[in-house]
C-alpha cells in the first residue's frame, strides 16, 4: 500500500483523503488546525452552480451528486436539500436537469440545492476518513520542502501562499452571523449585494462579506451590524433573532484553482489542490476524484 501525505484538514483535505483511502492508498493528514478549527468550519456552505464553464463546472457537477446522495440517504451528514431564492442575472440554468426542482422568478431562480451544516459535515467526513484507516496528525508545515520524500497532496488553503511559496494565493476574509430563527425555511442569495440567508438545523447563517487581502480572524461588530441590516431588509422577522455566533474565515483566493501534479524529483511528487476561493464545498468531490486520478498516475509512472 503506497502511503500519501495530505496537507490540510479542511473540506478539500478530508474529501481528498477519503477518496484516496477508497482507492487503496494509505493516508495521513498533517494539519495545523483540526477540521472544526479550519476556515471550512466557518463557511456558510451551499452548493453553488453559477460557474461559467470548464473544469470547475464538471467538478461542481460531481459534488452535486454526492451532496444529493448524502441529503437523501445520510441525515447524519448535515447536508439537506433546501429551497433557495437565488437572485442572479438571467442565464441558462445548466444544472436544471440535475436538481429536483427549479423555476424562474423575478431577477433570478427558485432552486432546490444542497445546503451544508459545516461543523456537522466536517465531523461526518472526519469519522468516515478515520473509519477507512486514515490518520490525522497535528503538524505545522512551513514549506513543502520540509516534508520527507514521497507523494504529497497539498490542500493547505490560504496557507499555500507560504507552503508552496505561491504569491498568487491571497485571503478573502469572510464573516457570517448565525442566528436562531426556525421560522426561516427557504434560503436566499443576492449576487449583487452578496447577501445570503441559509437555514440549517443549527441555526440560520446570514452573510456575507468578501474582503480580499485581509488576514484578520477577529469578528468585527460593524460587519455583524451590516450583515444583519441587509438580511433583515429581506426577512424582517430576523430582527427578533438571537445571535448565536459570528464566525470568521479566510477563503483561499487565487486567479484559478491549482489542481495539478508537480514532480520535484524522482522521489518526491506533489499534487496541488488549492485556491478554491469561496466555493470549496461546491468543488470538493470533483477535485478529489481528479486528485485520485493524478495519484494513480504518479504511482504507476
Amino acid at each position: 500500500m503506497q502511503q500519501i501525505t495530505v496537507i490540510g484538514a479542511g473540506v478539500s483535505g478530508l474529501t481528498s483523503g477519503i477518496r484516496l483511502l477508497e482507492a487503496g492508498f494509505g493516508v495521513t493528514i498533517f494539519t495545523r488546525e483540526q477540521p472544526l478549527q479550519t476556515t471550512s468550519a466557518a463557511a456558510g456552505a451551499v452548493w453553488w452552480g453559477w460557474i461559467d464553464a470548464g473544469r470547475a463546472r464538471e467538478w461542481s457537477r460531481v459534488s452535486l451528486k454526492e451532496f444529493q446522495h448524502f441529503a437523501r440517504n445520510m441525515p447524519e451528514s448535515g447536508v439537506r436539500e433546501t429551497e433557495l431564492r437565488a437572485l442572479y442575472p438571467p442565464a441558462e440554468l445548466w444544472f436544471k436537469n440535475d436538481i429536483p426542482a427549479w423555476s424562474s422568478i423575478d431577477n433570478g431562480f427558485q432552486v432546490t440545492v444542497p445546503i451544508i451544516e459545516t461543523p456537522r459535515y466536517l465531523g461526518f467526513l472526519q469519522s468516515w476518513f478515520e473509519r477507512l484507516g486514515g490518520k490525522i496528525e497535528p503538524r505545522e508545515i512551513g514549506q513543502l520542502s520540509d516534508l520527507d520524500d514521497g507523494l504529497v497532496v497539498h490542500c493547505a488553503g490560504v496557507g499555500a501562499r507560504q507552503t508552496a511559496n505561491d504569491p498568487a494565493v491571497y485571503p478573502i476574509r469572510g464573516q457570517t452571523v448565525r442566528v436562531e430563527a426556525p421560522q426561516i425555511t427557504v434560503g436566499y442569495e443576492d449576487n449583487d449585494t452578496f447577501t445570503y440567508i441559509f437555514p440549517r438545523s443549527d441555526g440560520v447563517i446570514l452573510g456575507g462579506i468578501a474582503l480580499p487581502h485581509d488576514w484578520s480572524r477577529e469578528s468585527d461588530p460593524a460587519i455583524t451590524e451590516d450583515v444583519l441590516r441587509r438580511c433583515e431588509a429581506v426577512e424582517p422577522s430576523l430582527k427578533r433573532a438571537k445571535i448565536l455566533a459570528t464566525p470568521v474565515g479566510l477563503r483561499p483566493g487565487r486567479h484559478e484553482v491549482r489542481l495539478e501534479i508537480e514532480r520535484i524529483n524522482e522521489k518526491r511528487t506533489i499534487i496541488h489542490n488549492y485556491g478554491h476561493a469561496g466555493i470549496g464545498y461546491t468543488l470538493s468531490w470533483g477535485c478529489a476524484a481528479e486528485v485520485v486520478a493524478l495519484a494513480q498516475q504518479a504511482a504507476t509512472s
